[in-house]
């Protein structure tokens, strides 16, 4: 194909080699993240604990969120190295919802944080503010958010896309479909606006959580630090998701003059701003939420309760065959 000479660059063989290692390691890291995700939504799913409290609804939306993204940026990301063209109009299509998922991603975040804020700073009303009702108001009001900045900007482009022709083949990238400057700058200042809106959001959060856990008791200071640690992680991954969408601007920059560099920040960007806040969610509840993990563990425990009576019963089985050979 002709994206394979690109992809080489000069022609160096080496680079080539590199590059193909790189991908197969990135395959390995999402296989190994949509496994994890997997199991946690078939864990949520199975108790009615779970799917009635607004912490694990937003939980398994994030999830669900994050295994689409995964799989489809991949997809983006193997096409792009490997020179694989897409018609103009699945392009426009796939980086619309792409673009609508990465802000869900932000918003989820931004609500599972307040969930914290009431559960910490108003414990009284928290049953009331976050039923499993309003929970899934919440998850509807957080698709119609994200959608907003996405129709906004494809509709900035759309004019200048049908200039063109819908059925052309072209690489799969952002800046494939910016036909100029300003489209960029117009996306990266919508979402950075967003963004600094829920940044702003989860420091007041913090803020307020630390002040109840400085003012709690003995008892209670335990349960305020860890709403603490879960919020300073979500603002963690609000910031990788930030820097995802201001990355662009950067890599335009590059392009064409280096393409051996290109390469290498775009996959090291790949890796650090869209696997790794996506590996940060399974261990952020996971792990440190210590229902969710008890329910986790009874999986891995009865899993493996499971193959060991599978194993004594075929050395039973093997022994009395083998008794019975002999008489």
């Amino acid at each position: 194909m002709a994206g394979n000479s690109s992809l080489v660059g000069s022609g160096d063989l080496q680079a080539r080699s590199n590059f193909n290692s790189i991908i197969n390691f990135i395959q390995v890291l999402i296989a190994v993240f949509l496994a994890i995700n997997v199991f946690q939504l078939v864990a949520l799913f199975s108790k009615e604990q779970f799917t009635s409290s607004t912490r694990y609804i937003l939980f398994g939306n994030m999830l669900l969120n994050d295994c689409w993204f995964l799989l489809v940026s991949n997809l983006l990301l193997l096409f792009y190295f490997f020179g694989v063209a897409t018609d103009l109009w699945l392009c426009m299509l796939i980086y619309f919802f792409l673009a609508i998922s990465n802000m869900a991603t932000a918003c989820t975040l931004t609500a599972m944080t307040l969930e914290r804020y009431v559960a910490v700073c108003v414990p009284l009303r928290h049953a009331d503010l976050c039923s499993g009702r309003r929970a899934l108001g919440a998850v509807a009001l957080i698709g119609a958010v994200s959608s907003v900045p996405c129709v906004v900007f494809f509709a900035a482009i759309l004019p200048s896309v049908i200039r063109g022709d819908f059925a052309e083949e072209l690489r799969c990238t952002i800046h494939n479909l910016e036909a100029y400057p300003w489209h960029n700058y117009l996306r990266s200042v919508m979402f950075l606006l967003y963004f600094m809106a829920m940044a702003g959001v989860i420091v007041f959060c913090y803020v307020r959580i630390m002040k109840a856990a400085n003012a709690a008791s003995a008892g209670d200071r335990a349960a305020s630090r860890k709403g603490l640690g879960t919020v300073s992680l979500h603002a963690f991954q609000l910031l990788l998701c930030l820097l995802y969408l201001l990355v662009p601007m950067g890599e335009k920059a590059i392009e064409g003059q280096n393409n051996a560099l290109f390469q290498y920040i775009r996959t090291f960007n790949y890796v650090v701003l869209i696997l790794t806040p996506r590996c940060l969610s399974p261990l952020v509840y996971g792990l440190r939420d210590e229902m969710f993990f008890k329910v986790l563990k009874s999986y891995v425990l009865c899993g493996r309760a499971r193959q060991e009576r599978r194993l004594v019963h075929c050395c039973r089985r093997g022994r009395r065959r083998s008794w019975l050979s002999k008489t």
